[in-house]
């Protein structure tokens, strides 16, 4: 594979990002620009490489951005006051920095609203470099998922819709109110057996790792209550950038977007899914079993696509496949792949599967369109973009991130070429 790092100077005079881009003047010296056949990955602050971006540019967003909750104590997933006012060399925290800076995560309304402030941010000049009528595709937790997208709105987005990604996987937080209480007490409790819920767990979590009986008549009282459902839902905002025609028609005409594309997402039918021939395509069978991973399904072997995507867990208990996208969770295989050379492979911490981010790349991208991705993470918008032939734009400021990022796509993309 032919490897080259662009000139920022080249990159803003029009390389890797279409033909319509203007050539501003680079406003840092820091920005790290590499090109891997039609994916541009920058290694940069987000809101640095996006204000050298002229106007109208790009044809989609798909976004999987910091949440805002200190997922497993990870520093860019924090808005901790002091660390803001550090990072802006303000008192009071107020301007918010375009990166995210390490603290405790404050569930505070101050700090709701900072997040909120933080999305509309990055919105604000995402909105700017997308085209009218791109839409913009992005994820997070229940917990901000509305300050997400309030910032959003405000930023000047529409607010098309609401999906959501469901998936069995995941393990049951909750803290337990009765072995607190006798905590609190100093009272010892009683072991009936191992607790099912650490099954294999490191000690990250705040399970315990026995059954235990409550000791005390506080705890008793307080037995099997506890503060947390268990997660298996992440919502995922569908937005708009406004119509710059009277028609989505002549929008559409001119500047190729206005729409999603139905065909390319619809649902197979039952008999597809019986012959392994399901959209979700499953990254380590043999290639030529069932059909290519960007089939369109006509009328007659498919349903209308919906905005609930599922995972084998929920299907199993569903038992039904054909009425929802069905999106095979990741492998370690999957995860890792093209990170052996790396100290710790991919340790990023939220990887998505590549089917799930293909599925939503050419739901937003129109053909031979380009699609950016602003926190680019562990590059898996880029693989799904690669795999499908569109053009990627991905920023990650994190230097690991962007190391595992590249190693990924550079590797999917092989993979491609070969078979």
């Amino acid at each position: 594979m032919k490897v080259r790092l662009v000139d920022i100077n080249e990159f803003n005079a029009g390389a890797g990002l279409g033909e319509k881009r203007s050539s501003p003047t680079p406003t840092t010296a820091s920005m790290k620009c590499e090109k891997y056949g039609g994916a541009t990955l920058f290694n940069a602050d987000n809101l640095d490489v996006l204000k050298e971006m002229p106007d109208n540019c790009t044809d989609s967003a798909v976004i999987d951005g910091p949440y805002g909750i200190n997922f497993k104590n990870q520093k860019w997933d924090n808005f901790n006051p002091q660390a803001i006012a550090r990072g802006t060399k303000r008192k009071d925290g107020a301007g918010i920095s375009p990166s995210m800076f390490s603290g405790s995560y404050d569930k505070s309304a101050g700090a709701a609203l900072r997040f909120q402030q933080f999305s509309y941010i990055w919105a604000k000049e995402v909105l700017r470099v997308l085209k009218p009528g791109s839409h913009l595709v992005s994820f997070c937790s229940p917990k901000r998922f509305h300050r997400m997208v309030t910032g959003i709105e405000d930023a000047g987005f529409e607010i098309r819709d609401q999906l959501q990604w469901l998936f069995g996987s995941a393990h049951p937080l909750s803290y337990d109110i009765s072995n607190a209480i006798d905590e609190l007490a100093g009272a010892e409790r009683e072991i009936v057996g191992p607790n099912p819920n650490r099954k294999g767990r490191k000690n990250w979590d705040n399970k315990p790792k026995h059954l235990t009986l409550p000791a005390t008549d506080e705890a008793k009282k307080w037995e099997g209550w506890g503060t947390r459902l268990r997660h298996t839902n992440e919502p995922i905002v569908l937005a708009r950038k406004p119509l710059a025609e009277k028609t989505i028609a002549c929008n559409v005409l001119r500047y190729g977007t206005g729409g999603i594309n139905i065909s390319a997402t619809k649902i197979p039918s039952e008999e597809a899914f019986t012959n392994h021939y399901y959209s979700g395509y499953h990254y380590h069978r043999p290639p030529d079993e069932g059909k290519p991973r960007n089939t369109v399904y006509t009328n007659s072997d498919s349903r209308f696509p919906n905005n609930t995507i599922i995972s084998e867990e929920v299907a199993v208990i569903l038992d039904d496949k054909a009425k929802f996208y069905y999106c095979p969770s990741i492998t370690k295989q999957e995860k890792h792949a093209g990170c052996e050379h790396l100290a710790e492979k991919n340790n990023h911490s939220t990887v998505k599967p590549i089917a799930l981010m293909e599925y939503l790349v050419k739901l937003v991208t129109p053909p031979g369109g380009t699609c950016i991705d602003i926190f680019m993470g562990s590059g898996t918008t880029g693989i799904a973009c690669s795999n499908l032939d569109f053009e990627f734009f991905g920023i990650e400021k994190e230097p690991e991130h962007f190391e595992i990022a590249k190693a990924r796509i550079q590797y999917w993309q092989k993979v491609k070429t070969v078979a």
